[in-house]
């Protein structure tokens, strides 16, 4: 595994390349797994507290007590304002339910950004197998350099090549107007057009 200092011959570069290649393919494995994906899973596993979250975040925004047919947006319901002492009381039990949530997000952040997922492989790779001249000066660089080429090129290949080309829809061509001939969007094709 070179180190930032080592990129002089172009077979060091592209042994770093390679070693992009595998910090990549580490986080993959680590990060994109099924326990990973599990774990993420249990850490927001209280459909409760979300549910709670997101009526009194309504509630504030909209100055009126929750309702589930007036936050579908049904007209023909009128919602009760609520009080200035009952907003307080919503605006601290809010602040009280994401407090207890900062920990929980802080991890799924880290478990979710693939900077991170990157960075952590390559700091535990880069100390383990580079020879190090004076350690430490090339230490963050190179953990550096590996994140930011894995996360920048490596993402851009996976998100070109790795989406699949939908098909045209059945019975037109696909564009704007959704595969209706003449649909919004799209030419008149004939005379004049």
């Amino acid at each position: 595994m070179p180190t930032v200092l080592e990129l002089e011959t172009l077979p060091r570069f592209l042994a770093f390349l390679v070693w992009c290649f595998v910090v990549w393919a580490i986080a993959q494995a680590v990060f994109r797994s099924w326990p990973a994906q599990a774990l993420l899973a249990r850490l927001w596993s209280n459909p409760e507290k979300s549910r709670r979250l997101r009526m009194l975040n309504w509630e504030l925004r909209n100055r009126l007590e929750y309702d589930e047919d007036l936050a579908r947006g049904n007209q023909l319901v009128q919602g009760r304002p609520l009080a200035l002492d009952e907003l307080q009381a919503r605006e601290r039990e809010l602040l009280a339910l994401s407090k207890r949530t900062v920990g929980i997000r802080l991890v799924t952040y880290l478990l979710q950004c693939a900077f991170c997922q990157h960075f952590w492989i390559a700091a535990v790779l880069a100390p383990c197998l580079c020879v190090w001249g004076s350690f430490g000066a090339e230490l963050l660089p190179t953990i550096f350099a590996y994140t930011g080429v894995t996360t920048v090129l490596l993402g851009w290949i996976t998100s070109t090549i790795g989406e699949p080309q939908r098909a045209p829809a059945a019975g037109g061509c696909s564009g704007a107007g959704h595969g209706r001939p003449g649909g919004a969007g799209q030419r008149p094709t004939g005379p004049g057009g």
